[in-house]
C-alpha cells in the first residue's frame, strides 16, 4: 500500500486530521507513518519537512533521533533476521506502524520476562507501537530492524 494511502486508513482509525490537538508529538499517528516512509526511503529531507512544518519545537532533537535509527537501520531476510534476535537476546519487537504491513519498522527489544506479557496485551487491536515476538514477523521475506535500543548494538551481516 501507498504510504500516503496509508495515511488515509490510518486516519480513519485514529482521527489525527480532523482532532490534531488529541495527539501529541510522541503518539501521533501522521508523523509515525511520515517516519517510516523516511526511514526505509533514506528521505531525511521528507522527515525534516514535515516536522518544522507540525513540530517545529521537536525537530532538531527528533531529527537527531532519526539519523541514528537510519545509521542502525537493517533490512534483514527472515534467516539474517532470526539470527540477529538470537545473537543479540531479543526477545520483543515494538513496531512504528501496524506490525503485521510489510513496511513496519521494528525496534529491538531485551525485555524482563515479567513485562512482556504486560506490553503484548492487546498486540492486534492497534495499528501502531505494537509490541511482538520475534518469530511473529520471521515468514516475511525482509523484516525492517532498528537495533539502537540495545546497548551493544553491532551490525550483523
Amino acid at each position: 500500500m501507498e504510504w500516503t494511502e496509508r495515511l488515509k486508513t490510518y486516519n480513519e482509525k485514529y482521527g489525527f486530521e480532523s482532532d490534531a490537538k488529541r495527539y501529541g508529538f510522541d503518539f501521533n499517528p501522521e508523523r509515525l507513518l511520515i517516519r517510516n516512509e523516511a526511514l526505509r526511503q533514506a528521505d531525511r529531507d521528507l522527515y525534516e519537512a514535515y516536522l518544522r512544518e507540525k513540530f517545529p519545537v521537536e525537530a532538531p532533537l527528533e531529527l537527531e533521533q532519526f539519523d541514528l535509527v537510519l545509521a542502525n537501520l537493517l533490512r534483514l531476510n527472515n534467516y539474517e533476521a532470526e539470527r540477529f534476535f538470537r545473537m543479540k537476546g531479543v526477545n520483543l519487537l515494538r513496531s512504528d506502524i501496524w506490525y503485521q504491513g510489510e513496511d513496519a519498522i521494528f525496534t529491538a527489544l531485551q525485555v524482563a520476562e515479567d513485562d512482556i506479557v504486560l506490553l503484548t496485551e492487546g498486540m492486534d487491536t492497534e495499528k501502531i507501537e505494537n509490541h511482538v515476538f520475534p518469530e511473529q514477523v520471521l515468514n516475511r521475506a525482509f523484516v525492517w530492524v532498528d537495533g539502537t535500543q540495545l546497548a551493544d548494538f553491532e551490525r550483523v551481516e
